[in-house]
This record gives structure tokens, C-alpha cells and sequence, in this order.
């Protein structure tokens, strides 16, 4: 089974256009809480990542080439593909 999640911001130019799940340094996936932004979660793996944004958390998102800072993306913006 392979997951893909992913974020098209419309309107946006460039490289904010496309964004794609952002793996920091240690290799997981931070989720932030609906009301709480001073504190994070790290998640492993994307099947976590799902079950998260089902339950309204906001993930780390950042350009699909990775250079840009990641920004916090609620569920409504996600789009997730499951083959």
C-alpha cells in the first residue's frame, strides 16, 4: 500500500504552488495540535500522518523541491491518495 499526501495551493506561484509533506533533520513528520500552537507532535510514518489530520491536526507542509520553510496545513488543504 502506498500513500501519497499532497497540497495545491491555488494562487500561489513558484515553488508554494506545490507542497508535499515536509521530513525534518530526525526523519519525522511534525503534526500540531487544532488549538494549541505552542507544542508539536513527531510522527514516524504517513499512515500516522493520516489518522492525525483525520482527528483535525495540522501538518508540516513544504515546497515539493524542499527549499522552502515548512507551514502548518490544516486537513481541508490536504489531499490524500491511497494506492
Amino acid at each position: 500500500m502506498a500513500i501519497a499526501i499532497h497540497a495545491f495551493i491555488p494562487g500561489a506561484g513558484g515553488r508554494t504552488r506545490s507542497m508535499v509533506p515536509h521530513k525534518f533533520r530526525d526523519g519525522f513528520f511534525r503534526m500540531q495540535e487544532p488549538n494549541n500552537d505552542a507544542s508539536c507532535l513527531h510522527v514516524e510514518d504517513l499512515r500516522s500522518v493520516c489518522r492525525y489530520l483525520n482527528r483535525g491536526y495540522r501538518l508540516a507542509m513544504s515546497a515539493a523541491d524542499g527549499h522552502a520553510m515548512p507551514s502548518w496545513m490544516g486537513a481541508d488543504k490536504v489531499k490524500i491518495a491511497i494506492r
